[in-house]
């Protein structure tokens, strides 16, 4: 944390400003490795801070890059069936991101059109 604010709790309130909701912790943004500091610690939801960790699986499709739980939410896949078609199964990505949840009588996941 920057000698400021552990010198001044108001100084470090001043800054950041006041809290959003009781839901909001501090977080370091932009800069996940950088320090407490003026210009990279923001309010942030626990789903915003999740998404803002060196852990985060970022995978890049048709140009658009997100985290692995961003494509899930985005697709209306669960983060667990996707993680484990590329991780545990080695899918491509393509066929990852594209193969609907869906089960034949082999209970074997089926591509849709």
């Amino acid at each position: 944390m920057c000698d400021e604010w552990v010198k001044s709790f108001y100084a470090f309130a001043e800054h950041i400003g006041e809290r959003p909701s009781k839901f909001h912790t501090v977080d370091r943004f932009p800069n996940k490795s950088g320090n407490y500091e003026p210009g990279n610690v923001r309010w942030a939801t626990k789903g915003e801070q999740s998404r803002n960790t060196k852990n985060n699986n970022i995978v890049e499709f048709n140009g658009e890059k997100m985290c692995l739980t961003d494509w899930a939410d985005k697709l209306g896949i669960k983060y667990c069936t996707l993680y484990n078609r590329i991780h545990e199964l080695n899918w491509p990505l393509p066929k990852a991101l594209t193969t609907t949840k869906i089960m034949n009588a082999r209970n074997q996941y089926t591509k849709t059109p």
